[in-house]
């Protein structure tokens, strides 16, 4: 077999590349979201959590300067 009357033109043409983008712009924006707001749907009401994380966050509030540094020795004991 000879192929060589078969040449295979394999390049890509970055105009009609861009042309092709901009002819379907909308489109690609539009299943960009669905998709996005389809994984958000699946994480958040179908996908039961793995893992559960809390923290607290204590504030002291400063009465006056003589005790500096007392408030943080209470929270360390």
């Amino acid at each position: 077999m000879n192929n060589s009357s078969e040449t295979v033109n394999n390049t890509i043409d970055l105009s009609r590349l861009m042309a092709i983008l901009r002819k379907h712009f909308k489109m690609l924006i539009a299943w960009t979201l669905l998709a996005g707001v389809l994984g958000f749907v699946v994480a958040q009401f179908v996908v039961v959590p793995k893992y559960t994380a809390t923290t607290e966050i204590l504030v002291n509030q400063k009465r006056s300067n003589d005790n500096n540094g007392q408030a943080y020795n209470n929270q360390q004991s």
